[in-house]
């Protein structure tokens, strides 16, 4: 039986080891695509060509502005110029128009958010070393032209209205408010009509995108006590909720594959300490790990041929930066 059981281990520790060199020879390679200051949130334009993302901490500005990359020249193009922070753009379905989220109005609107005017924001967390605490900023969500002039707000509430995306014919805008008291997702017309609320359950729902039919929509819900967050995905009026994930982990930013069939994520699933990149199947529910890296591996998304994954990480040590890699189904 002892020599049973040191075979049976040996085996184990072969097979175990087999897996590990095809899983290590299956890792596409990672590009790194940008350079400068501290970067994420990146969006496919429609045709695939562009990104457009999010930047702060750079030479030329602190706080978080809007940006453009170009795969073709490989070049960046800074979209805005404001003393505010800006976050969560996203391309329209005919790249006429773009949404994104801004502190610009709301700090100087309101006394009580002077502590968010970059200036101010700089000097706080030039101060704290560990521990701090990610704040939501008073954001209002904008509509502008491609080149980010013609700037349209597009909602009024005080507090924190972001986390906007665009349904596939335009028409839609799905985004995260708590202008109720609680994070929930709201949906409101292209040009800021409509404003309806979507969730209606304790906890942080968040992070919506609309399926590629335009037909169904996956969000991230984060637990009342907020130390788990489950893949949620309904139809497109939020109605019909289902459950995709069922752990004790973290998963969150959810994005569908283009086939309509899958949806990445990033989850600490395997690790509490690291959030590495998850395929899941939507009808069999089988997950399939992508990345494997010491950094943190968040906010993936397909390129409009699924060919591509874009993703947010700070692999590398340090701050985050944009990184590319193939995917193959």
């Amino acid at each position: 039986m002892f020599i049973s059981l040191r075979v049976l281990f040996l085996l184990l520790f072969l097979v175990s080891s087999c897996l590990f060199v095809y899983t290590c020879q299956k890792t596409p390679k990672v590009v790194r695509l940008t350079s400068i200051g501290d970067n994420g949130e990146a969006y496919f334009s429609p045709d695939g060509k562009r990104l457009i993302y999010q930047s702060k901490k750079r030479p030329e500005h602190y706080n978080s502005q809007i940006y453009i990359y170009d795969f073709e020249t490989k070049r960046e193009k800074r979209l805005n110029f404001n003393n505010g922070d800006d976050t969560c753009s996203y391309f329209s379905p005919d790249m006429k128009w773009i949404i994104y989220a801004s502190t610009f109005d709301e700090i100087r609107e309101s006394a009580k958010f002077k502590r968010y005017i970059p200036a101010e924001r700089k000097k706080e967390e030039e101060k704290k070393q560990r521990g701090h605490k990610w704040e939501f900023l008073p954001y209002e969500i904008y509509s502008a032209d491609i080149n980010g002039k013609n700037i349209r707000r597009l909602t009024h509430s005080i507090g924190y209205d972001a986390e906007g995306t665009i349904s596939p014919d335009g028409k839609k805008i799905i985004f995260t408010s708590d202008r109720d008291g609680d994070l929930e997702l709201y949906t409101m017309n292209a040009d800021g009509s409509n404003q309806k609320r979507l969730t209606f359950r304790k906890g942080y729902d968040g992070g919506a995108f609309y399926s590629p039919d335009g037909k169904k929509i996956v969000w991230r819900a984060f637990s009342p006590e907020g130390d788990t967050a489950q893949i949620m995905m309904a139809d497109a009026d939020g109605t019909n909720i289902v459950q995709l994930t069922n752990d004790k982990a973290i998963n969150w930013c959810p994005f569908f594959h283009p086939d309509g069939k899958r949806i990445i994520y990033a989850s600490n699933r395997d690790d509490p300490h690291n959030f590495e990149l998850y395929l899941i199947d939507i009808e069999s529910r089988h997950i399939q790990r992508l990345t494997y890296s010491e950094g943190a591996d968040i906010l993936p998304v397909f390129s409009p041929d699924g060919k591509k994954i874009v993703f947010t990480s700070n692999r590398e040590g340090g701050r985050c930066h944009l990184y590319m890699m193939d995917f193959s189904p």
